[in-house]
């Protein structure tokens, strides 16, 4: 007597599943072409991002750049992603070199955190302050 109780409460509960899934089916609002519009725009939107996304991820795992890179004294991380989304002020700012302590003056906010001879002779990143190849080094 339990089983078949328990059958037909399994069989009951599937068909009220299955009209309410019927009833959405039917109920759902045809969408206006306004709607349609706006969900191809940001559909169309978000491929583009994606694929900007992969075609910079392609250029950091094969360093494309790598001597336009080198010259303007990054490392990969900072030249293929934090390069063309950086924020920056549009005000002269004094800073001071983390490594040698130079006073000098930026064209903007987004200050370096070390001097281009510090870059140069120690091989380090302008933006970032790391090695400009990405390698832990010895103490």
């Amino acid at each position: 007597m339990i089983e078949i109780t328990y059958a037909l409460n399994v069989v009951g509960i599937y068909d009220i599943l299955r009209i309410n899934y019927v009833k959405s089916i039917i109920m759902k609002k045809k969408l206006s072409s306004a709607q349609i519009s706006r969900i191809n725009e940001i559909s169309s939107f978000k491929s583009k991002k994606v694929n900007k996304a992969l075609s910079k991820a392609l250029e950091l795992a094969t360093d494309s750049s790598k001597k336009d890179r080198i010259a303007g004294r990054k490392c990969a991380c900072c030249y293929y992603t934090i390069g063309y989304s950086r924020i920056a002020g549009a005000a002269f700012t004094e800073w001071n070199c983390e490594i040698c302590g130079k006073l000098s003056i930026y064209s903007n906010t987004a200050i370096p955190k070390c001097c281009d001879e510090c870059s140069d002779n120690y091989d380090l990143c302008v933006e970032c302050g790391g090695d400009i190849n990405m390698k832990n080094r010895r103490k």
